[in-house]
């Protein structure tokens, strides 16, 4: 279901500044710099219907079910840290200027990579879906496939490897089968999930070009585009989306509002912060029409509005959308829910920008958010430890030299 939807998007090492997404959740990182504010972005995700464990049959057959796949959390913890070191050493042998392209997308593959590491559970939970997912796609694609093919790629799959079912899902394509858009958007999916964004960007605008008003193909097609500074292109597609889903919903329903944020979130990107802020201001009109003011998208989308006035300077607007925000979202969501704790350390990095370090100060205090962080990440994660650093400099900046000591990696210097 798309429109509860949720991911976070968070550059590695929290050096940038994203923008907050609804609604069903699916989170995927959520911390950031003291001065840098979570906008979200909706993608589109596959729901995926759990049947109970199935083993093979009596042909050797392997029918996944989202219980019984063999990729272990651990196995993907360790594909994560590998990939990660191994990319870290392929980017300090990269030339800025002669290797851009190539540096671009290394950088993306870390971002999300280190994001999946430091979001462990929910990223082992999405990627069994979309090996679920796959496989199911590909036993209905059974009639079009040699058998040993097909069984070779669900075996692959079952076990966390995709690169079988992708070439199962190419020649289905190549063959001109029937509904080769899926087989697309498939092969999309699990290009995307091994970091291969080039391919899965060719395969998603393989599907859009013969589905073109598939919602979700539209909605991963531009959200992949937009991940690869290709912006023009992507507003393009964004605006494709909203057209078909007013067309499918009307202009008022929450699916075509997520479609508008993430047009938003794009403007946001090129600092176009003016087009972006009426986008945002007209979907929060809409939804408040409704007179259904506690709802999570609402929170969502007042938290953007605010990263967007934040930008402008616009401190005292933006103080009083996170705050709404946040009144709202203390109704919805549970007290150690990652977004209401970013919305938290959101408002308290707004304070600190303006040299509020006292108001800074009491959101951490007031709302425990190094414990309620702890209970998320761990105790060990980085995510955490750029908290406590965060924590640290105010400290500092207050004066409180002894508190900050324990917390800051590396003093400023004067």
């Amino acid at each position: 279901m798309l429109n509860h939807i949720i991911t976070t998007k968070v550059k590695a090492l929290f050096t940038s500044k994203t923008f907050l997404i609804p609604l069903i959740l699916l989170i995927i990182g959520a911390l950031v710099n003291p001065f840098f504010a979570q906008f979200f972005e909706a993608e589109e995700k596959t729901s995926v219907n759990i049947s109970s464990p199935s083993m093979p049959n009596n042909k050797g057959e392997i029918n996944i079910a989202y219980n019984q796949i063999g990729l272990t959390k651990e196995e993907l913890k360790t594909t994560l840290t590998t990939f990660i070191s191994q990319a870290i050493e392929k980017k300090k042998s990269l030339n800025s200027i002669t290797d851009a392209k190539e540096l671009q997308i290394l950088t993306l593959q870390l971002e999300v990579a280190n994001e999946k590491l430091d979001n462990l559970q929910a990223s082992y939970e999405d990627t069994k879906k979309l090996l679920v997912k796959a496989e199911g796609t590909l036993q209905r694609y059974k009639n079009q496939l040699p058998e040993r093919k097909l069984l070779e790629a669900k075996k692959d799959l079952f076990n966390g490897n995709t690169l079988k079912a992708e070439s199962a899902f190419e020649e289905i394509i190549n063959n001109n089968g029937t509904n080769i858009a899926e087989a697309a958007f498939q092969a999309g999916n699990l290009a995307k999930l091994r970091f291969d964004f080039n391919k899965a960007l060719k395969q998603y605008e393989k599907a859009y070009i013969l589905a073109e008003d598939n919602l979700q193909y539209l909605g991963s097609y531009a959200s992949l585009l937009h991940k690869l500074g290709q912006f023009d292109k992507a507003i393009v597609i964004y605006k494709k989306a909203i057209a078909v889903s007013t067309k499918q919903f009307g202009e008022k329903d929450v699916n075509t509002l997520i479609r508008k944020n993430n047009l938003a979130t794009i403007y946001k990107t090129q600092a176009n912060y003016e087009q972006a802020q009426e986008i945002l201001k007209e979907i929060i009109k809409t939804e408040e029409q409704k007179n259904n003011t506690d709802n999570k998208s609402l929170a969502v989308w007042y938290n953007n509005l605010a990263t967007v006035y934040e930008d402008l300077a616009k401190y005292e607007l933006a103080e009083l959308d996170y705050l709404k925000a946040i009144e709202i979202g203390e109704k919805v969501y549970k007290n150690d829910d990652v977004i209401l704790l970013t919305w938290f350390n959101n408002l308290s990095s707004l304070y600190e920008k303006q040299g509020k370090y006292h108001k800074s100060l009491a959101v951490y205090h007031n709302k425990n958010l190094i414990d309620l962080a702890e209970n998320i990440y761990g105790k060990n994660s980085p995510v955490v430890a750029q908290w406590k650093n965060n924590l640290g400099t105010i400290y500092y900046s207050l004066g409180m030299y002894e508190e900050a000591k324990p917390r800051v990696s590396k003093f400023p210097t004067h």
